[in-house]
């Protein structure tokens, strides 16, 4: 990837992220992420943020795909599980194999992965499957793979943790524009690249300190991709429009009732940015975890009552 072509930015979350609320993740989609994917499940289990994160990437209008992390020890059945999660998510914009266990001998690593591909794509012939892998796993282990898999559509797990102190110490990173610089600069010398996959999207950085969000983006995985890539990944929008959210009055039953910015986060109540007074009949957007949302703010629910 060069400069000649747009750089697009995508994320991929799952349970490591359960600590997020919505602000955060929106902040995150805000500051410059095209695009999202989620972990669906791990072995035989979905994973436990999947709805949340589904239905946030659905709110913001984020397109989102989904993967799912194999187990090649294991009685077979996984990718059963992953077809019967990823229909009910068919707003989803790909679906991959985690290819990363590698216990076993390489023959069965081989004819295994194959066939829970082939068992994933037979379900979805008309929807994008890929590979979610990395070059240390196929090269020494499976390397058979290339034969059936190299003109699949290959995510490249790069993991090039060792350019951080470069980030941290020397370029002092602190927006999405100076990221994508860094990232983009790093994908022009691979290492550890899968050479017989054709690479759409290149993970390239984990653990990033970044330094206006550095809570929030811990085990937070970064992903790019040209704009033409991003197109082939995820399409140019959401097919299908969110439905509108619908509002209901309320009349606020107590003395006066603290607006806040935010809901509370960790248990930390948010900054207060005005007041109602008993009687008022506010318009309320959506509720979360009792509070409700007002536009101008949010104020706990127990102190409304439905008009």
């Amino acid at each position: 990837m060069g400069n000649e072509k747009e750089m697009r930015i995508v994320i991929d979350v799952s349970s490591y992220q359960d600590s997020y609320p919505f602000e955060k993740f929106k902040l995150l989609i805000d500051s410059g992420v095209d695009a999202v994917i989620i972990r669906a499940g791990c072995y035989y289990t979905p994973d436990r943020m999947l709805d949340t994160f589904v239905e946030w990437c659905r709110r913001l209008r984020v397109p989102y795909g989904l993967y799912w992390y194999f187990y090649p020890q294991t009685n077979s059945g996984q990718a059963e599980k992953f077809i019967e999660v990823a229909r009910l998510y068919p707003d989803a914009q790909g679906l991959w194999l985690d290819v990363e266990e590698h216990t076993g001998k390489e023959s069965y690593l081989d004819a295994f992965y194959k066939t829970e591909f082939t068992k994933i794509k037979n379900a979805f012939p008309v929807r994008l499957v890929g590979i979610y892998s990395g070059g240390w796993v196929v090269d020494t282990y499976i390397p058979n793979m290339y034969k059936w898999a190299g003109q699949l559509p290959y995510w490249d797990a790069h993991y090039i943790k060792y350019y951080t102190w470069w980030q941290k110490y020397v370029l002092g990173v602190g927006s999405i524009s100076k990221l994508k610089n860094i990232m983009e600069e790093i994908s022009r010398h691979p290492v550890g690249h899968a050479a017989g996959f054709e690479t759409l999207l290149w993970q390239c950085i984990t653990y990033i300190p970044f330094t206006e969000l550095t809570y929030w983006q811990r085990h937070l995985d970064w992903n790019i991709c040209s704009d033409e890539n991003f197109i082939k990944l995820f399409g140019e929008h959401i097919s299908e429009p969110l439905p509108q959210p619908v509002i209901s009055k309320y009349k606020v039953n107590t003395y006066a009732l603290t607006i806040r910015a935010t809901p509370p986060v960790n248990g930390i109540l948010g900054k207060v940015v005005g007041w109602l007074l008993y009687g008022q009949v506010v318009e309320v957007i959506e509720v979360v975890n009792g509070w409700a949302n007002i536009g101008r703010g949010w104020v706990s629910e127990r102190y409304l009552a439905l008009v």
